[in-house]
């Protein structure tokens, strides 16, 4: 009976039977009494069958994830399996870094600005703490217009708590009514309703995404979920289900969001929906990072790098060791990562026991990586996803057919591409990383011009990459003030963006100084400033003294820097390659054209980290912002939305007290339900 199943299952996700995907729920329902063992067994085949039926319908696989889900239960049912799965990022649920969240105490606070360990508010009106913070680059949103003038910016599938139940994105149409959450005097009621009026295509913006315990959900302006279900949830219910005599670790880059998934694999167990489970939880051992079932099998969940102490693992499974670039391409985060997975993961490993890793790649010599490389006897069975398909893909697609179109088409990935850059894409989005340098900068794109059209227009910004120590000296590195301008809001894939000064020069300390007023002068104090925060004290107390004395008077952003400068160029480079970059003609021309052709090994990038740091500014940087108060605040406006970040506000260098919008009440603050489905 149960290969009759399978085979039935196997045929809803094969491409070359000719038929549309079946319905495995009904097929089921029609050749078993859903009362029956039979049934209850039948629908216990994999991960993504018992996810479909514990949350009837409602956990709705794409053709890949059946695909994974088949070859997980396949291959973990006979031991031993070695699995590693490479996805694209987001092929989940975001939200935009402007989106503005409730959090605990009634104030509201920016996405890009949340942090692990804040705590927002839910859709139960109650705070619930972060778990984790997840970046996500730039992904295709819609901008979503309500009766009361909310301008929502969510991508495509994000869900969304309607009069109707949950509906993603591109499901909702006017005269839907979104769910609001009303806070008047502290006390959550759902009695109001948001209807939308227009549902149209936006741009690509920044997205960040964020786990939240116990709800998972926000009430908030504009939110994003992160959902991994799955490999680190969905997998664990079925292995426990099916064993619950074994003992599972989960490991995630932070322990908070480790245990946040083992808490929701134990809940599942707890409330047993549609009473489909045998498998029960021993009621003096339900932690979230530690749970037993009444067979003394369990679930441990840790941290990557952390100790796991206890029994060993039947199946380990380490989703997502590295939450951002930084981490990524830190040697010394390799080289961590690499030892504890030699040293404390893998050797909890029991006989015959099973081990899956889901990642996106980031580096070359990331975890994924070195295992590949050290695979000699290919013992590994690589799932490779690439977003856009290339030759043998394994799901059988057409070169340069989308992995998830109804969320992330063909059209909107090369839109990612455009803005990321050839570099990042292939890695993130191709999960085929390449070595710095691979990708060479098309200049021939570079656009030189005599005169800019309409340059009132343009949003401007003097970035300064500064060369003022001994050390530098040494190396004959300038210091470089360039001007740099946009004529589009941040985040627009064909934004047009003008170099239209440079300043470049060897000058001692004084000299550079003296430069940097003249210049900031003459560009007027309309005009912001960017300066490169070195790290250590003296490297912040350099640019507070830039800042405060040196150029009081006028707007200065003091950026930390990043360690490294060829990924931050990333997003210029790919810029210039599509024809988007235009300079005004002049002798500076040759010299930023050269650092472009040598980078990323090039004696100079003077110029290249100048550029970039003010092209980032303009169009991808999280620009700090000011809480939004309880008292005298309301929820910020779609205007404010457009202006955070647009270099029009005043200096906010030194401001000490928070920023504040009029407001009709002192005592309601309301805001969208948004979030993960809830069952």
């Amino acid at each position: 009976m149960e290969d009759k199943f399978r085979s039935l299952h196997e045929a809803s996700i094969s491409k070359q039977s000719g038929l549309d995907k079946l319905d495995t729920r009904l097929v089921l329902e029609s050749s078993l009494d859903p009362r029956s063992g039979a049934f209850k067994q039948a629908v216990k085949l994999t991960p993504g069958t018992l996810a479909y039926y514990r949350t009837n319908g409602r956990w709705i696989p794409a053709e890949h994830l059946l695909y994974v889900s088949s070859l997980l239960a396949s291959e973990i049912s006979q031991g031993g399996a070695r699995i590693i799965v490479e996805c694209p990022p987001r092929h989940g649920k975001p939200y935009c870094v402007s989106s503005f969240i409730l959090m605990r105490g009634g104030v509201y606070k920016r996405l890009g600005d949340v942090k692990v360990g804040d705590y927002v508010i839910t859709h139960t009106g109650n705070p619930r703490r972060v778990l984790a913070v997840h970046e996500q680059g730039f992904l295709p949103t819609l901008l979503i217009a309500t009766r009361s003038g909310r301008k929502l910016h969510p991508a495509l599938d994000h869900p969304h708590l309607t009069s109707l139940g949950w509906k993603t994105a591109a499901e909702l149409a006017p005269g839907d009514e979104l769910i609001v959450l009303n806070t008047p005097d502290n006390q959550p009621s759902f009695h109001s309703e948001d209807t939308v009026v227009s549902v149209a295509p936006g741009t690509l913006r920044e997205c960040r995404c964020l786990t939240v315990d116990i709800d998972e959900t926000f009430t908030v302006q504009n939110v994003i979920v992160h959902n991994s279900e799955l490999i680190s949830i969905n997998t664990p219910i079925w292995f426990l289900e099916k064993y619950p005599w074994a003992n599972v670790i989960l490991s995630s880059y932070g322990a908070d969001l480790a245990a946040g998934f083992g808490r929701q694999v134990r809940d599942v167990f707890l409330e047993n929906p549609r009473k489909i489970f045998d498998t029960t939880i021993r009621s003096d051992v339900q932690r979230t990072s530690l749970f037993l079932t009444s067979e003394n099998g369990g679930m441990i969940s840790a941290g990557v790098g952390g100790t796991i102490t206890g029994k060993g693992a039947h199946l380990l499974i380490i989703d997502d060791y590295v939450k951002n670039w930084t981490e990524a391409i830190s040697t010394v985060q390799q080289e961590t990562i690499w030892n504890w997975w030699r040293s404390t993961a893998y050797s909890r490993l029991e006989p015959n026991g099973s081990v899956v890793i889901l990642a996106t790649r980031w580096a070359l010599n990331d975890l994924i990586g070195r295992i590949r490389a050290e695979d000699k006897e290919h013992l590994w069975h690589i799932i490779r996803l690439p977003a856009l398909a290339g030759e043998n893909d394994v799901l059988n697609r057409a070169p340069g057919q989308a992995l998830w179109p109804e969320r992330y088409n063909e059209k909107a990935l090369n839109e990612i591409r455009q803005v990321v850059g050839q570099f990042i894409f292939q890695a993130l989005y191709q999960q085929d990383p390449q070595p710095e340098g691979s990708q060479q900068i098309d200049t021939s794109m570079l656009r030189i011009v005599d005169t800019l059209e309409n340059p009132e227009r343009f949003r401007w910004v003097r970035s300064w990459d500064l060369a003022a120590t001994d050390e530098s000296k040494k190396k004959g590195d300038y210091t470089v003030g360039s001007l740099v301008g946009t004529n589009e809001r941040a985040s627009s894939p064909v934004a047009l963006t003008a170099i239209a000064d440079m300043i470049r020069g060897r000058w001692e300390p004084a000299d550079i100084e003296l430069t940097m007023q003249q210049t900031a002068a003459s560009d007027g104090p309309q005009c912001p400033i960017i300066i490169e925060q070195e790290p250590g004290a003296s490297g912040k107390a350099y640019a507070q003294h830039l800042a405060s004395n040196v150029l009081r008077g006028y707007r200065v952003h003091i950026t930390p820097a990043q360690r490294n400068k060829w990924i931050r160029a990333q997003p210029y480079a790919a810029a210039v390659s599509h024809g988007r970059i235009q300079m005004l003609r002049a002798t500076w021309n040759e010299a930023h054209i050269k650092e472009l052709k040598d980078a990323p090994n090039g004696l100079h990038d003077d110029t290249l980290d100048s550029v970039s740091q003010a092209f980032n500014h303009l169009h991808l940087v999280n620009h700090s912002l000011s809480t939004w108060g309880r008292h005298g605040t309301k929820a910020p406006t779609d205007a404010m939305l457009d202006t955070v970040g647009s270099d029009v506000a005043p200096n906010n260098v030194g401001r000490s007290s928070p920023l504040l919008l009029p407001s009709t009440s002192s005592n309601v603050i309301s805001g969208v339900v948004f979030g993960r489905r809830v069952f």
